[in-house]
């Protein structure tokens, strides 16, 4: 069967606060409503595809808000393209392309609107809330379910889905063909676990230092119980779910999250495995896995040595006390800070293109 590269693109906006729509077009041959699309011509990408068939056939200047991909590595050579949200094999009827049956595999793309449009629509554009697409007829089934998953995604996490201000960092607008341009990447969450004096707070102090950018929020779990809450570390603690929303807000607002802390497996376990599932963002998740004797070496050096001793110590320590489910990275004691810092900025590509060296910072703790 032959097979042919399409692109399609749902174009959202926020119209109230909390709110969201997306457009969808008239398609007259097939007699429902679609998201706007086409083939992929010769000389582009499927990004920049979707660009262009959204500015011929909706009349609207967009911005392409990537995919939840995995970024690349640190030092990857070439140039990335924006990812779809969606590639999937579709059926196609004979059309002015191939006369007999055929498939389409598309490239189903999200776009954020830049009011006004560039020019006149090519066909019908109509504008769905969440709650038109599911009582309006005439959408395509598989367009109701993408849009409607879309919508919800904006409205859990708007930040992913704002416009890029001039001079924030984010991709210019020739990425793309057709007057479009890249938004920013989602942001990427980070939680570093570790027993106390493992070296967590180091390490996170250590990233901000380096990603210059002021886009990353560093959420710590003795901040929050200790100094906001004045709470005990106990189960179902309110501190848990402040943990939970904090992070999730600044994500929404377009921020990197570093979550940091003991954050003890049987107190936080449950919270931690719904935030790093639930985030629409590339997650990792980190264990700093240092021996008792080690981290009592540690623990002398720091300012608070004199608060809590040897015996406090030994008390909240927990042997290896992993998350389940195998999906943290373990990082043993022979990985010096730079070491773990530098790893972990690969990893979550918080390193790229902005990390500054000249601010590394030397302390442990």
């Amino acid at each position: 069967m032959i097979k042919e590269l399409t692109a399609s693109v749902f174009i959202i906006r926020q119209y109230d606060v909390g709110a969201w729509q997306t457009a969808l077009i008239w398609h007259p041959r097939l007699e429902c409503w679609l998201p706007a699309g086409g083939h992929v011509e010769p000389g582009e990408t499927a990004a920049q595809a979707a660009v262009r068939e959204a500015t011929e056939e909706t009349g609207l200047a967009v911005t392409l808000v990537p995919g939840p991909a995995v970024p690349f590595p640190a030092g990857f050579p070439h140039q990335a393209v924006p990812a779809p949200w969606w590639t999937a094999e579709l059926p196609a009827a004979p059309d002015n392309h191939t006369r007999g049956c055929h498939a389409h595999i598309d490239h189903a793309f999200a776009a954020v609107a830049r009011q006004p449009g560039p020019g006149q629509a090519e066909h019908k554009v109509r504008w769905f809330t969440a709650t038109d697409l599911g009582r309006v007829a005439g959408i395509s089934p598989d367009s109701r379910l993408l849009a409607a998953s879309l919508l919800e995604r904006a409205r859990q996490a708007p930040g992913h889905f704002r416009l890029p201000a001039p001079g924030d960092g984010l991709a210019p607008d020739n990425s793309c063909s057709g007057g479009g341009s890249v938004a920013g990447a989602f942001p990427a969450l980070v939680v570093i676990r570790g027993n106390s004096a493992s070296g967590k707070s180091a390490v996170a102090a250590a990233i901000r230092a380096r990603h210059t950018a002021r886009d990353l929020a560093i959420v710590s779990q003795d901040t929050l119980r200790r100094d906001v809450l004045r709470e005990h570390d106990i189960p179902g603690g309110a501190n848990v779910s402040l943990l939970k929303l904090t992070a999730r807000h600044a994500a929404s607002c377009g921020f990197n999250v570093i979550v940091e802390g003991i954050l003890r497996a049987d107190h936080y376990g449950t919270m931690l495995t719904e935030l790093i599932s639930g985030h629409p963002g590339p997650a990792f998740a980190y264990y700093l896995d240092i021996p008792f004797g080690e981290t009592l070496l540690r623990h002398a050096s720091k300012p608070q040595a004199a608060e809590y001793g040897e015996a406090e110590m030994r008390g909240w320590f927990r042997e290896r006390d992993l998350l389940p489910g195998g999906i943290e990275h373990v990082i043993t004691a022979e990985s010096s800070l730079e070491d773990t810092v530098r790893t972990i900025m690969t990893d979550t590509g918080l390193g790229a293109a902005r990390q500054n060296p000249a601010l590394f910072h030397k302390e442990s703790g």
